[in-house]
């Protein structure tokens, strides 16, 4: 089945590795034009001369720098040549919780968790979508989360800040879907990113599938929910786990 992407130039948060660097190397092979954004330009800029693609650009922001959203907004729309249509929501930071005693995070820990994970992530969401009214453009909003937040046993910064997250793009969906602007997202299980510390376990313990999942199986998973083949989905968080509850 053939389908067509309803995004041609893409702001992505996080693209200079793991999921948002596959998602920005999908988007590209599509034809789109890309902005990848993150706290170190010096990765970003390897990434776009590793791909060597005049598409991309990368720009220098820290998610959760909220004042700059909007000069953010607007520099990614100049670079990639005069307007967005999408954004990749993807930015977010894991921290280990001290062998898996989550009450031991420290308060630096935990805001910065919540401030990448949800602060920062919410309030572009909400200036993304303002933007994309603003300017009559129909357009999407993709959003990685987590399969964590699946958990209701919450104990720590990630688990807590992922559900908040999923839970707020599912509300948020709602309220612009009649203006055009389709909000989806995606809760991936365990995969090869230098993010989390799982890839030195048992993969046959991580989930049904057997093994760690791969970024660019995520980056195709998010370019369906960016088609045209996902039009009737609104607000929803895919779960991409390989089945990782299941293998408990």
């Amino acid at each position: 089945m053939e389908f067509k992407l309803r995004v041609s130039r893409v702001l992505v948060t996080g693209g200079g590795s793991g999921i948002g660097k596959a998602i920005a190397k999908a988007l590209l092979d599509e034809g789109c034009y890309v902005c990848i954004c993150g706290r170190n330009l010096e990765k970003l800029e390897k990434v776009k001369e590793e791909f060597g693609n005049d598409r991309l650009s990368c720009m220098q922001w820290d998610v959760r720098d909220v004042s700059l959203i909007w000069e953010k907004i607007n520099e990614a729309a100049s670079l990639c040549g005069g307007y967005l249509d999408g954004l990749v929501n993807n930015a977010g930071v894991y921290v280990s919780h001290h062998n898996w005693k989550p009450w031991n995070e420290t308060e630096e820990e935990w805001d910065a968790v919540w401030d990448t994970n949800l602060k920062g992530p919410m309030f572009l969401l909400r200036k993304f979508a303002t933007y994309l009214n603003n300017n009559h453009i129909k357009g999407n909003i993709f959003c990685v989360s987590s399969i964590e937040s699946r958990n209701y046993n919450i104990q720590g910064s990630y688990q807590g800040s992922k559900y908040a997250f999923s839970e707020m793009v599912r509300s948020h969906a709602k309220k612009v879907l009649n203006l055009g602007i389709v909000i989806n997202g995606i809760c991936p299980g365990i995969v090869a990113s230098s993010l989390n510390d799982y890839n030195a376990g048992d993969p046959t313990k991580s989930c049904a599938l057997g093994r760690i999942l791969s970024p660019e199986e995520i980056a195709a998973c998010a370019l369906f929910l960016m088609s045209d083949a996902a039009t009737i989905c609104c607000g929803e968080m895919l779960d991409a786990s390989g089945g990782f509850y299941a293998a408990f």
